[in-house]
């Protein structure tokens, strides 16, 4: 009985090592096959007097540039507005990009996106210097004025007596539990 229960878990143990070590040749195996991320960097510039958005809702004319690093064959970029991708375009020789100038709807978050590898099947975003994906774009508008927050308190009389009725409540009930305790002693 013993024999065959150590010869059991001895070739539980060797499946187990051949199991994960087998495992791992071939996840290893599939990532050599993903192409290195070429990364991705875009900036927005909205075409009117000052780069302000105009105060009232409605399109206005914006230009989005970029560049796609490393080996840009292959890869296409695509401008996401309000998360609707549009079509897809291919990079410039450079591996640069640009959409616009053209007609943007405000308020609106503006995305790039871009598909590279086999056959296009890995995507990722592009991102502005700041590390953003998203660039929201809002309406320009002067802020009103506003009363400040106000920080005191309407009700502290209130509190104060419903406080001291709790600490008065809490004294009688140690009280009268001490004197029943020395009553039954």
């Amino acid at each position: 009985m013993r024999s065959s229960l150590r010869k059991l878990i001895g070739v539980t143990t060797i499946a187990t090592l051949v199991g994960m070590f087998g495992l791992a040749g071939v996840a290893s195996a599939g990532t050599d096959l993903m192409p290195p991320n070429p990364g991705c960097v875009f900036t927005f510039t909205i075409n009117t007097p000052g780069g302000v958005v105009p105060p009232a809702p409605g399109p206005v004319s914006a230009t989005i540039t970029g560049a796609v690093g490393g080996n840009p064959s292959g890869v296409l970029v695509s401008l996401v507005l309000n998360g609707v991708i549009g079509p897809g375009k291919a990079l410039n020789s450079d591996g640069s990009f640009t959409f616009g100038p053209q007609d943007i709807p405000v308020p609106v978050d503006i995305s790039i996106s871009y598909t590279y590898g086999n056959t296009n099947v890995y995507s990722d975003a592009c991102f502005d210097p700041g590390g953003q994906s998203v660039v929201r774009v809002r309406v320009a508008g002067a802020v009103a004025a506003r009363a400040l927050a106000f920080t005191g308190s309407s009700d502290t009389t209130r509190n104060v007596l419903i406080g001291f009725a709790a600490l008065m409540l809490g004294t009688v009930l140690v009280v009268g539990t001490r004197r029943r305790k020395h009553a039954n002693a």
